[in-house]
This record gives C-alpha cells, structure tokens and sequence, in this order.
C-alpha cells in the first residue's frame, strides 16, 4: 500500500541557523530531486524549500525506510552532521503529512497565518519536480487538491486579511493553533457495560465551522448516557465506529 510520507525542518522544530543549513537553491533543486528520486524506497517526492521550512513530500510503500533514506539525503547532500541535527526534523505519515500539507496551502501553518506567499512557493516547487518528472499520479493529486484548498479557505474565511485573522482570533482558532476539528463521538446504551459507542462518519461538511462553534458549546465531545430503548433514534444519525 502506497502512503505519504512528509520529512523536514521548519520554524516550529528548528531556529533559523539550522534552516538556513538545510535550505536548496533553485539550481540545486533540481539536482537533489534526481537523487532523492534514486532512493530504493522513494516512487515520487517534492522538496518545498522556503525561509521558514524544508520539507520533502514523498509517495512509499515503506514509510519506516523512506523516512530514514529522506533524512539521510538531507544530510548527505548538505555535508551536514548526521545525530546532532536529528532532533530538528519531523516526520509526519499518512492522514497526519497530507492534513499538514493543506494546514501550508492555506498558510495555516505560516509563521504569519494569512500570508499568501506560501501558497505560490508550493506551486514553484511542485512545479520543479514536475519537469524533473518526480512526480505522478499520486503526488499530482495531492498537490492539486491542496491547491484547491489553500484557494477555498482563503476565499471562505478571508484569513488573507487582517479582517479574517480578527475573526479567527475572536473565535479562539489561533490560541488553539488552528487544530482540525475532532470527529465527535456518541454513546449509545442504557444499562452500564451494555453501551455501544457510535461516532458520526467523516465529512468535511459535518465539520464545517466547528471550529466557530467550539466556544458557543464547549459540550460538544463529551458523553452522555442515553435512556433504555432511545439508543435507535441516536442510531439513525449516526454510523457503528
């Protein structure tokens, strides 16, 4: 099975010394591309390389040995030295690296939130990797999607404004760090012991604007014992976990 894996250094994990390290030139881009491309355990990869972060986006199916051969390419071709600067790169896998992916399209995750240049620098760099054709189906799409996303939150919620920052801050999102809405759970079951939880599926329209609400019900998430014989009635709302 195919995951994403994302390896890298930013603001959050590593001072602007240790990034300054780390970081690519366009020229060399392009060649460090070719031989993170050669890995054994890389099909596909992009490396986004800005001020505030350096990370390598890659499709494996070996996400254990990828991540050991993205670090090691990242030290190898910078000549830098390898357990000291270990503790400043972060590995994110799956759900968790492409949910941080669209956190950076939408400049969620920038140093400034709302700052619209990230936004291009992603599009440079998967750029880049396409005409080094480091890149196929399964990156293209992600990079795509995230795209779409930077551009729907940017429009939805106007956070390229003071004005949407204002209001991200009036609802507690930024104090929060911005974090992705929780699936709520429910617990269905009369008599102690014979309760059955059931959670509400995935969606994104479910949690549209959760985030706004999470202050107006801070119940939201807790459990709640249901009566003898209503467990149907909940059941119809939502799916068996």
């Amino acid at each position: 099975m195919v995951e994403i894996v994302s390896t890298g250094i930013s603001y959050k994990t590593a001072p602007v010394e240790v990034r300054e390290r780390f970081s690519f030139s366009d020229t060399d881009l392009r060649e460090a591309l070719g031989i993170l491309r050669s890995g054994e355990n890389v099909l596909e990869c992009c490396i986004v390389s800005t001020c505030n972060r350096v990370e390598v986006y890659a499709a494996t199916e070996n996400c254990g040995k990828c991540e050991e051969e993205i670090k090691s390419f990242l030290l190898d071709f910078h000549k830098l030295p390898g357990q000291s600067l270990y503790p400043y790169i972060h590995t994110r896998v799956g759900p968790d690296a492409v949910r941080h992916l669209f956190r950076v399209a939408a400049s969620i995750d920038s140093m400034v939130i709302g700052e619209t240049q990230i936004l291009n620098q992603l599009k440079n760099s998967y750029s880049v990797a396409r005409s080094e054709d480091t890149v196929g189906l399964i990156l293209n799409r992600l990079f795509n999607r995230a795209f779409f996303a930077g551009k729907k939150v940017r429009a939805e919620t106007g956070i390229s404004s003071q004005a949407g920052i204002d209001k991200l801050s009036r609802s507690g999102a930024c104090q929060k760090d911005l974090r992705e809405p929780r699936e709520p759970d429910c617990h269905a079951g009369g008599n102690r012991g014979n309760g059955r939880t059931l959670r509400k599926t995935s969606c994104f329209q479910q949690h549209k604007g959760a985030l706004r609400n999470e202050q107006k019900f801070p119940q939201r998430g807790k459990t709640f014992p249901i009566p003898e014989g209503q467990a149907h009635q909940v059941r119809g709302r939502c799916s068996t976990a």
